[in-house]
């Protein structure tokens, strides 16, 4: 398992899954989350020691993080621009990636109303599929960013998606793809005014850029 595997795989955590002021969420979500590498080589049991076994999203206005609690201590930054920086705690390097590149070709879309219902919440799915495969999200109106702040954010589909769903954001998602497998499901939220502190992005670390498509 090579170190831009587990980039990738960060990524697409991230990427996936979003009151008046009250009408869009501030805060954080919890999510359990399992999964696997697809190649046989590599133990079952490898995916939650190096991602772990849960996420926390935070959430505010035109930015986002995501922290894992696995031994790669990452996290992914979205400070509201246009790049997403992954940092681990471990490592002098600070990665990122231009958010308004998309490196996989859509293949299709659909929609699927009251799917399912997760934590009490009534969701729709929707289901996206390209070159490198299917990932299933499930959202809610309660759970909803401005879809306004993100129509450049294209990396992962992220844009496509708030787009397709009103700015609503996952409580629930799967990813079938290339390299592994892996589903989230949220168990707990809080709505709560967040630091912008938060999404600061650490000015001592030495910049990489994350290879896309091998470039």
């Amino acid at each position: 398992m090579t170190k831009n595997s587990i980039i990738v795989i960060l990524i697409c955590l991230i990427t996936n899954t979003s009151f008046s002021q009250d009408k869009y969420f501030e805060g954080s979500i919890t999510f359990m989350i399992d999964g696997k590498y697809k190649n046989e080589q590599i133990p079952e049991e490898y995916f939650k020691k190096i991602i772990g076994d849960t996420q926390i999203f935070y959430y505010k206005n035109n930015k986002y993080k995501s922290v894992l609690n696995g031994k790669a201590k990452s996290e992914v930054i979205y400070p509201g621009n246009d790049t997403l920086f992954i940092k681990y705690q471990t490592m002098p390097e600070l990665y990122y990636i231009p958010v308004n590149r998309l490196d996989e070709n859509l293949v299709s879309i659909e929609i699927t109303k009251d799917s399912e219902k997760i934590d009490g919440y009534n969701c729709d799915l929707i289901e996206i599929k390209s070159d490198k495969g299917t990932r299933k999200i499930y959202f809610n109106n309660n759970f909803k960013l401005n879809p306004s702040y993100f129509t450049n954010h294209k990396y992962e589909f992220w844009a496509l998606f708030l787009e397709k769903s009103n700015g609503c954001i996952a409580i629930k998602y799967t990813f079938d793809l290339e390299e592994y497998y892996m589903e989230a499901t949220m168990v707990d939220f809080k709505k709560e005014n967040l630091n912008d502190s938060i999404f600061n992005i650490p000015m001592n670390l030495k910049k990489v850029a994350v290879p896309i498509n091998g470039n």
